[in-house]
C-alpha cells in the first residue's frame, strides 16, 4: 500500500513536467531494455518453476506473459531509431518499435488479467494433468511463435500497422495512439480490479503494485508524453523497470524463504528421524527388558504351530527350556488341551483378518501334564506374515486367589445367613443391591422383587413408611447413619417390630460406596417392653400411694425418679432435687451428717438409718426418718438404691415431750433420793462443820499463847478452809443433784463420778451395815453425757441395793461397784449380796410403776433405764453368784457416741 501511494504520488509530481523535453541518449533504451529482458525472463523461469511445484493455470498464464514481454523487449530494443543504427535494425521501419511497444504491454497486461481471473483455480484435466514439463514446453513454444509473429509483423508489415509517429521523435496525435493506449490501461485496470478482489497471497498484493505501475507508466510514457526523450518518456521507462523488477524480486524473496523453510523442514526431519530412531531404540531396549525381566511369559510363533523362541518366564510356567525351544520339539497346538483347539482356531482365523488377537483366557499342558491357566495376547509382525508374537500371563495365582475368594464369599455368605437379623445393602442412591437369605425367607419374597426401585416399600408398615422414608433418604444424602424402630412385613403378612441401623461405607477419599444395614426383630422386646411401661405405672400407682416419699437413686447414688408426694412437699422438679447435697433441702446443721451416713453406705453397699430435717415447700423444716437399702441384681452388683423418707415431725415433738417428762421424773427421782439421804446428808455436812469449829478453837488457843506459836495457828487455819470446802462439795453435789436442768452431753471421768456416788451414799450405806468395795478398771475412754444423770443411776442402784441388804440377817452385806472395758464402751457393774430378784421379775422391775417395795412409786428403775438408754447404752439385772442381784449398764465412749446412731445426736 506504500509503494502505490508513492507511486501516486509520483505520477502527480511528473504529470505537469511530462511533456518538458530532455537529451537525447541513445544508450538508454538498449541498457533499461537489456534489464528489463533479464528480469521478465528470470521471472518467466520462476513463475514456471512454480507451475510445477502447484500447477495452478494462473501462474501458466502469468509466466507465458513475462516471458513475452522479456522476448519482445528485444526486437523493441533492436529497432528503437538511434540505439543501434539511425532507423533501428532488423530493417524498421519509423512505426516498429512503437508497435514492439505495445506487443510488449498489452499482452502482459492480458497476462496480468488472466492471473487476476483464473488464479484460484488448479489444473486437473488437459495437457498439465499428464506432465507439468509438457505443459511448459508447450507453453514456451506457444509463446516463441507469437513473438516471432508480432515481430514478423512489425518489421516487415509496419507498413500495414497504423502510424504512430510523424518521424522519429514526434507521436502522431491524436486518435491512433489514444486508441491502443486506452485500451492497455483498460486492461492494466481490470487486472488491478480482478488482483484485489482475489488477493491471496504476497505475490497478488505485489501484482497489483505492478499493475498500477504499468498504468501509471502508460500515463507518463505515453499519454503525458508528447515526444521521444521528454521526462514522461524517461520517467514511463523507469516504471516499466519497476514493473519488470518487482515480481523478480517477490519470487526470489519466497524463494530464499522457500529454501530457508526447506532447510528448517529438512532440520526438523533429520531431528524426528533421529528422535523417532532413538525411541524405537528405546522401545526396543524396554521391549528387550521387559523379556528378559520374565515379567511375563513372551514368545514367537509361527501360525502353522511352532515356537520359535521363548523367554524363560515362559519356559518357568511350562517346565520346559531352551533346548525344547531349539529342538522344535515346542509347537503351542500340541501345548493346547483339546477342549481349548476351537477357541486357538479362532484366534488364527482373527490373526488373519485383523493382524492381531484379544486377549483370552485359556489353559496349556504343562511338561508333567498338569494344567496352567494362562492369559494370552499377540499380534503378527507383519500384516500378511505368518510370525507373530504371544505375551503369555500365568494365572494360576489369581486362579488360587479367586478360589480362595469365592471360598471366603461362600464363608462370609454362611456367616451373614447365620447371623439373627435381616441383613441387606444398598448403592449410594439408597436403592438395595443384596439381600440376605433370612431377609428372604422372613418377607416371603424373591431376590428381584427387593433389588426393584423402592421395592422394599411393601414390606414397611403403612403407617411407619413416611416417616422411616423421610429420615432414610435425608441420612442418604447428608451421609449420616440412620437408627430407628418401626414395623416390617412377615411372610404371613404379619407386621413386626425391627430395630433398624444403617451404616454408610466409605473408600479413602471419603465417598461413600455402599450402604449397609441391619434390622433385629424386638416384636418380643417390644411386649415386653409394653408390659413394662404398663408394670411401671402400676409400680408408680403405688409407690405414689405410699404414705411416705420414695425416692429411687443409681447405684452411684445420683437420684433418678421419685414419687409424686415428694414433688407436692419440696414443690421441685426431679432435675432440681437432684440437686439435694449442695442446696437447701436438707436442713444445714443435718447436711454433713446426711453427706458422711450416705457415703459411708454407697461405699459400703450397706443399708443406712438416719433422722434429718427436709425442707417443705412453705419453707418449714420437718423431721423425716429416711431408711434406704440396696437392691441387687442375681450376681450381687448393686443396681438401685431405694428410699423411704418418713414423716415423724409429730413423734419427734411427742419423743420431746416425753423426754421432758423423763426428765422431770428424773429430777422427782433424784429429789426423793435426796430427801432419804437427808438424814446422813446432814451428819455428813455438820462433821466437817464440827472439825472446822475445832481447828478454828484451836488456832485462837494458840494465838492467845505467849509466844504465839504461828505455825500451829497457819496449820489449824488451812485444816478449817479444808473442811469448810469439804462440806461446800458436799452440798454442791447436793444442789447438782436436786436441781433443774436440762441434760448437758460432756466428756467425763466415769471412775471420779463413782466415787463421788460413793460419799453421797455412805451414811445410808454405813447405816445399813453394808460394806462397799470398788474394783474401777484404769484408763477407761472418758464417756460422753450428762455426768448428773449418769450419777443418779448409780446412786438410784446403790440405794436399792443397801436397801435389799437391810433385810439380810445372816452372812455379810457386801456392795461391789466395778468398771470394766468392754465392746459397746465401759461396763459398770452394781452386785449386791441381798435377797436377790427372782427369775420372774428380772425384767419386770424395769416397768414403770412396778415395785417391791411396800413405800415405792415403782419409777426409779425405769427411769434408770431411759437415761441409760437416752446415752446409747443398755441397762439389765441377773442374778449374783452367790446370792443377791447385779445391775450392769454400758456406756460408749465419746468416739463411738460420736460416730453412734444418728438420732442420738438428733437435739431433742
Amino acid at each position: 500500500m506504500a509503494i502505490a501511494l508513492c507511486q501516486v504520488a509520483a505520477l502527480a509530481l511528473l504529470a505537469p513536467f511530462a511533456s518538458i523535453p530532455l537529451a537525447e541518449i541513445n544508450g538508454f533504451v538498449p541498457v533499461v531494455g537489456g534489464v528489463i529482458f533479464v528480469t521478465d525472463l528470470v521471472t518467466a523461469v520462476l513463475l514456471f518453476s512454480q507451475f510445477a511445484t502447484h500447477l495452478r493455470r494462473a501462474l501458466l498464464i502469468l509466466a507465458c506473459g513475462y516471458l513475452l514481454s522479456a522476448l519482445m523487449i528485444i526486437p523493441y530494443t533492436l529497432t528503437f531509431p538511434g540505439a543501434f543504427s539511425p532507423t533501428g535494425l532488423l530493417g524498421a521501419g519509423l512505426q516498429t518499435a512503437a508497435w514492439f511497444y505495445w506487443f510488449w504491454h498489452l499482452p502482459f497486461a492480458l497476462a496480468l488479467l488472466g492471473y487476476g481471473l483464473i488464479r484460484d483455480k488448479k489444473s486437473t484435466s488437459g495437457p498439465v494433468q499428464a506432465s507439468s514439463l509438457a505443459v511448459i514446453v508447450r507453453s514456451v513454444a506457444l509463446v516463441l511463435a507469437l513473438a516471432s509473429g508480432l515481430t514478423l509483423l512489425a518489421t516487415t508489415g509496419h507498413d500495414y500497422l497504423p502510424v504512430l509517429y510523424a518521424d522519429s521523435i514526434v507521436r502522431v496525435r491524436p486518435l491512433p495512439t489514444q486508441g491502443v493506449a486506452p485500451i492497455t490501461t483498460l486492461v492494466c485496470v481490470s487486472a488491478l480490479a480482478a488482483l484485489w478482489l482475489r488477493r491471496r497471497s504476497l505475490l497478488d498484493q505485489w501484482l497489483m503494485v505492478v499493475a498500477l505501475a504499468a498504468i501509471l507508466e502508460i500515463g507518463l510514457g505515453v499519454l503525458l508524453s508528447q515526444r521521444r526523450f521528454d521526462l514522461g518518456f524517461y520517467a514511463g521507462r523507469g516504471f516499466s523497470l519497476l514493473t519488470s523488477t518487482i515480481v523478480l524480486v517477490i519470487l526470489l524473496v519466497q524463494t530464499m524463504r522457500l529454501y530457508a523453510n526447506l532447510r528448517e523442514l529438512n532440520e526438523t526431519l533429520e531431528q524426528r528421524v533421529q528422535a523417532e530412531t532413538r525411541e524405537r531404540l528405546r522401545k526396543e531396549a524396554e521391549i528387550r527388558h521387559l523379556v528378559d525381566a520374565n515379567i511375563l511369559g513372551i514368545c514367537t510363533w509361527s501360525i502353522d504351530g511352532a515356537i520359535v523362541s521363548a523367554n524363560e518366564e515362559f519356559l518357568r510356567m511350562l517346565q520346559y527350556s531352551q533346548d525344547d525351544v531349539a529342538s522344535g520339539r515346542l509347537r503351542w497346538i500340541d501345548l493346547t488341551p483339546p477342549e481349548w483347539r476351537k477357541q486357538a482356531e479362532d484366534a488364527v482365523a482373527e490373526l488373519r483378518s485383523t493382524g492381531a488377537f484379544r486377549p483370552m483366557e485359556k489353559e496349556y499342558f504343562s511338561k508333567d501334564g498338569s494344567r496352567v491357566p494362562v492369559l494370552i495376547g499377540g499380534a503378527l509382525f507383519e500384516e500378511d506374515g505368518n510370525d507373530g508374537v504371544a505375551f503369555v500371563l500365568d494365572l494360576t495365582e489369581r486362579k488360587r486367589a479367586e478360589e480362595a475368594l469365592r471360598k471366603s464369599e461362600y464363608q462370609l455368605r454362611q456367616i451373614i445367613d447365620a447371623v439373627p437379623g435381616l441383613i441387606w445393602s444398598a448403592g449410594p442412591d439408597g436403592e438395595a443391591t443384596y439381600v440376605s437369605r433370612r431377609l428372604l425367607e422372613y418377607s416371603g419374597s424373591q431376590l428381584e422383587d427387593n433389588l426393584k426401585p423402592h421395592g422394599w416399600e411393601v414390606f414397611v408398615h403403612p403407617d411407619d413408611l413416611a416417616a422411616f422414608t423421610k429420615d432414610y433418604y435425608q441420612a442418604i444424602q447428608t451421609g449420616t447413619p440412620y437408627r430407628g424402630v418401626l414395623r416390617l412385613r412377615c411372610a404371613d403378612a404379619a407386621f413386626r417390630w425391627h430395630d433398624v441401623l444403617i451404616e454408610p461405607l466409605r473408600d479413602q477419599q471419603g465417598r461413600i460406596i455402599q450402604w449397609y444395614g441391619l434390622s433385629i426383630n424386638v416384636d418380643e422386646a417390644k411386649k415386653i417392653e409394653g408390659a413394662l411401661r404398663e408394670s411401671e405405672a402400676k409400680f408408680r400407682a403405688a409407690i405414689d400411694g405410699i404414705a411416705g416419699l420414695v425416692a429411687i437413686m443409681a447405684p452411684s447414688g445420683e437420684l433418678e425418679s421419685v414419687n409424686r408426694p415428694i414433688i407436692e412437699y419440696f414443690g421441685r422438679s426431679v432435675e432440681e432435687l437432684k440437686n439435694w447435697g449442695t442446696g437447701d433441702a436438707v436442713h444445714p446443721e443435718d447436711l454433713p451428717r446426711v453427706l458422711e451416713s450416705f457415703r459411708t453406705s454407697f461405699a459400703a453397699g450397706t443399708p443406712f438409718h438416719q433422722e434429718q430435717r427436709l425442707r417443705r415447700f412453705d419453707g418449714e423444716y420437718r423431721w423425716f426418718e429416711n431408711r434406704g437399702a440396696p437392691i441387687r441384681d442375681e450376681t450381687g452388683r448393686i443396681t438401685r438404691w431405694y428410699c423411704l423418707l418418713t414423716d415423724i415431725e409429730d413423734r419427734t415433738q411427742a419423743l420431746a415431750r416425753l423426754q421432758q417428762m423423763q426428765s422431770d421424773f428424773a429430777h422427782m427421782n433424784r429429789v426423793s433420793l435426796m430427801g432419804e439421804l437427808a438424814a446422813s446428808l446432814s451428819h455428813e455436812i455438820a462433821q466437817p462443820i464440827g472439825s472446822a469449829r475445832n481447828n478454828a478453837r484451836a488456832a485462837q488457843n494458840f494465838l492467845e499463847r505467849q509466844p504465839q506459836d504461828m505455825g500451829e495457828v497457819r496449820e489449824a487455819l488451812s485444816c478449817v478452809i479444808g473442811d469448810a470446802d469439804r462440806a461446800g462439795a458436799i452440798i454442791d453435789r447436793i444442789r447438782e443433784q436436786i436441781k433443774k436442768a436440762p441434760p448437758r452431753k460432756e466428756c467425763f471421768d466415769l471412775n471420779a463420778a463413782i466415787e463421788e456416788v460413793i460419799v453421797l451414799a455412805q451414811s445410808v450405806t454405813l447405816r445399813n451395815g453394808v460394806s462397799v468395795q470398788t474394783r474401777l478398771a484404769e484408763g477407761l475412754l472418758p464417756p460422753l453425757g450428762d455426768r448428773v444423770q449418769v450419777q443418779q443411776v448409780l446412786l438410784n442402784l446403790v440405794l436399792n441395793a443397801a436397801e435389799a441388804m437391810s433385810s439380810v440377817e445372816e452372812g455379810a452385806r457386801e456392795l461391789v461397784i466395778s468398771t470394766e472395758h468392754h465392746l459397746a464402751g465401759a461396763l459398770v457393774a452394781v452386785r449386791d449380796s441381798g435377797p436377790g430378784i427372782g427369775p420372774a421379775h428380772l425384767d419386770r422391775v424395769f416397768d414403770a410403776f412396778y415395785t417391791t417395795k411396800s413405800r415405792g412409786t415403782g419409777m426409779g428403775l425405769s427411769i434408770c433405764r431411759s437415761i441409760i438408754h437416752a446415752h446409747g447404752g443398755k441397762l439389765w439385772a441377773e442374778a449374783n453368784d452367790p446370792r443377791g442381784a447385779a445391775f450392769q449398764f454400758t456406756l460408749p465412749d465419746a468416739e463411738r457416741e460420736l460416730t453412734a446412731a444418728p438420732q442420738a445426736s438428733r437435739p431433742a
